[in-house]
């Protein structure tokens, strides 16, 4: 093709007969051959509309109804989850009672688990408050009346020597009562979800001397001996809250000390076991019947004429379920 002779290869555009074309040129220089390939540009375009609605159709035809079903299977897989919500709604302020939901989607299982499970929390915490008032409330009633008596005794003194001795009763009721809230507060911070002990290698000897010495002053003052039998070769460690450790020897000790006569005897004895410290308080006082033993490590359980808040040995009680221990109760040889 002479004709064609130095037009490059490729696609174009030409008009002829009135119609536009759309042309493909392709020159085969071995064989010296012409490839022409074309096309009517009206017949091209309606060619491409076609294909072009045949393909949105469907599109616009089935996306609506798509969407629909998605909206109805997302509104069906929510359903539960929308109970759930007008459930909370509905419920008083004061109910903290587990949730009671139907059937719901394995996937909805845990959130479930979980809200029900931060009620019993939130439930546990505000009956550990509950009892809390319920403790101050019943031990601080008569330290405050007392107060108060003793208070006015001392306005009305009729001479110096008399405002000195209602005093004195004043000062030693403020120190019980500040005692009575110490405790309070101890067994409050070991109320059972809201103590964190800091468990850590002890050596309970060590503690102990510590608290003997310590509480050796009272011993003196009610001329009392107070005794310890620990062999020091043997390995007295062991995992434990140090400062629980120490409340529990001060309220054991102390409270064999208040519960001993004057002239009395108290004797701690340790005992190392294979996996275990075992710690004995011995004391020559009356002891506790058979029958009341029970209510010992109950709070503002008392015995005897030693006046005290009843708060000391439902502290140990707590200490000891809080490390996994064992107390028992049981007749001295001391007496």
């Amino acid at each position: 093709m002479p004709a064609l002779a130095g037009v490059a290869a490729g696609f174009r555009d030409v008009q002829l007969d009135q119609h536009g074309w759309r042309l493909f040129l392709l020159h085969d220089q071995t064989d010296d051959l012409w490839i022409l390939v074309s096309e009517r540009t009206d017949v091209r375009g309606e060619l491409t509309a076609k294909i072009a609605w045949r393909s949105l159709v469907p599109d616009l035809l089935g996306l609506p109804l798509v969407a629909l079903l998605v909206w109805l299977a997302v509104g069906w897989g929510l359903s539960p989850l929308e109970s759930m919500v007008r459930l909370l709604k509905s419920r008083a302020p004061d109910n903290l009672s587990p949730l009671v939901v139907g059937s719901v989607p394995i996937e909805l299982d845990p959130m479930v688990a979980s809200i029900n499970r931060l009620l019993v929390q939130v439930n546990e915490l505000l009956a550990r408050e509950r009892r809390f008032l319920a403790y101050a409330a019943h031990e601080l009633r008569t330290p405050l009346a007392v107060l108060r008596i003793q208070v006015h005794n001392a306005a009305q003194a009729p001479d110096a020597a008399d405002r000195g001795e209602a005093l004195k009763q004043l000062d030693n009721s403020v120190l019980r009562a500040t005692r009575v809230v110490e405790q309070l507060l101890t067994l409050a911070r070991l109320e059972p979800g809201a103590a964190e002990l800091d468990l850590q290698a002890i050596n309970m000897l060590v503690r102990v001397r510590e608290q003997l010495a310590e509480l050796t002053p009272l011993v003196l003052g009610r001329h009392q001996e107070l005794t310890l039998a620990a062999s020091g070769q043997e390995d007295w460690h062991l995992l434990a809250d140090a400062h629980c450790v120490d409340v529990l020897l001060q309220n054991l000790v102390s409270n064999a000390v208040q519960h001993t006569p004057v002239g009395g005897q108290v004797v701690v004895c340790l005992q190392a076991e294979s996996d275990a410290v075992t710690l004995c308080v011995q004391d020559s006082g009356p002891g506790v019947p058979a029958e009341l033993r029970g209510q010992v490590f109950e709070p503002f359980f008392r015995q005897g004429p030693a006046q005290g808040a009843g708060l000391g040995m439902a502290i140990v009680a707590r200490i000891v379920e809080l490390h996994f221990a064992r107390i028992t109760l049981g007749d001295s040889p001391q007496g």
